[in-house]
């Protein structure tokens, strides 16, 4: 089965993040295929080559790698992918040091093996939900209408009025 986006966890304990961080409500909203997977570079490497090698003969237009500590994953998934597909990467913070290590791991990938970080938790699992979208736009119509409507429901400014002031009306 084709899937527009297949995103990727290092672990099911990276579930929860993904949930509280509404990316799977963006992917639906918007009308793109998706689906999502546990699958550790670190433990299961063989499995993960697999596995991507399955989507891309299926024909998934990104990959979105989501990982904490070392965040071998969004790596990984650079180099099974070898520059043929974009792969957005998110890290996860953990309780040393906060998501900096997982961050930095991603942003030092060599030339040739690109990983567009969208940042750290729940902001970056959304952006990367809402960057893939943006990508599959680019070469699918109806992707392209429905992201229209969903960014005009969410980008509605908020209204600015005064909420408080130590003058009395008319001075």
């Amino acid at each position: 089965m084709h899937y527009d986006i297949v995103v990727v966890i290092g672990s099911k304990t990276d579930l929860e993040k993904v949930k509280q961080s509404n990316m799977l409500n963006v992917l639906k909203e918007v009308g793109v295929s998706w689906q999502l997977s546990a699958v550790s570079a670190h433990r299961n490497p063989t499995d993960l080559t697999n596995y991507v090698r399955e989507r891309e003969r299926e024909g998934t237009a990104v990959f979105i790698g989501i990982a904490g500590m070392a965040a071998a994953l969004p790596g990984a998934l650079a180099f099974l992918v070898d520059g043929r597909k974009p792969v957005l990467g998110v890290a996860l913070s953990s309780a040393v040091l906060d998501g900096l290590d997982a961050l930095l791991s991603q942003v030092r990938m060599p030339p040739g093996r690109p990983v567009a970080v969208c940042g750290i938790d729940e902001a970056g699992l959304y952006n990367a939900a809402l960057t893939a979208c943006q990508i599959v736009a680019l070469i699918n119509e109806d992707v392209r209408r429905k992201l229209g409507v969903f960014l005009e429901g969410t980008n509605k400014q908020p209204e600015i009025g005064l909420l408080a002031s130590n003058k009395k009306e008319g001075e």
